[in-house]
């Protein structure tokens, strides 16, 4: 995780599991994306999981900006979930924007925030909604990226906006990419437990 006011750069929130190093993945777009898997990923699947995110930033026409993505296991989500929100137990994604003004002086892109998102939580919520993991991770991608860009759901208005603002950025992923379109999110299906904690910027 990337300590607020520094100027450290990425760093793992924990130590890879398998002994081998982390996967990472760098964006290609003028978004500063970094992707990290501390589980087991195809490294494609977390490629397509970075140019997700950049699609989701180019879409809501966002500047030059650093985001980090992470994936990891059940644990450490577990951990960040109680650290941060005080909340027990995991979740399957959690966002962490950061409240940093940009500085007009300072032309190095400025740090959005970090997504974090958990496969093996998700893969549950997969089987329960019978769509396929893949898809509930892009999902994901989506809900937690337009939470690092200010949007929630606590409101019904919001909620249906925030939906709607998912159906359509998955559905021109799918259609970019070739896939097959998703399933629509409704308003009611809308994460009503998912945690949006912030890290203000200091210094």
């Amino acid at each position: 995780m990337l300590k607020p006011g520094t100027d450290e750069a990425h760093q793992p929130m924990s130590e890879p599991n398998d002994g081998t190093g982390q996967n990472e993945v760098c964006g290609q777009n003028r978004q500063g994306v970094v992707g990290r898997a501390e589980v087991s990923m195809p490294r494609v699947q977390l490629r397509e999981l970075v140019e997700l995110l950049e699609f989701v930033l180019d879409e809501q026409n966002v500047g030059s900006v650093e985001v980090g993505l992470h994936v990891v296991d059940a644990a450490s989500i577990a951990v960040l979930n109680q650290q941060h929100m005080g909340a027990e137990g995991s979740t399957d994604v959690l966002s962490f924007p950061i409240d940093d003004e940009p500085d007009s002086a300072d032309p190095s892109p400025r740090m959005l925030g970090e997504v974090v998102l958990c496969p093996e939580v998700a893969e549950r919520s997969a089987r329960v909604s019978e769509t396929g993991l893949a898809d509930e991770l892009r999902l994901l991608v989506v809900h937690g990226t337009l939470h690092l860009l200010g949007m929630d759901h606590a409101a019904r208005q919001d909620r249906l906006a925030m939906a709607a603002m998912q159906n359509d950025l998955r559905e021109k992923w799918a259609d970019r990419t070739g896939q097959r379109r998703p399933e629509p999110v409704h308003l009611e299906e809308s994460r009503d437990e998912d945690q949006v904690p912030r890290l203000e910027v200091k210094g």
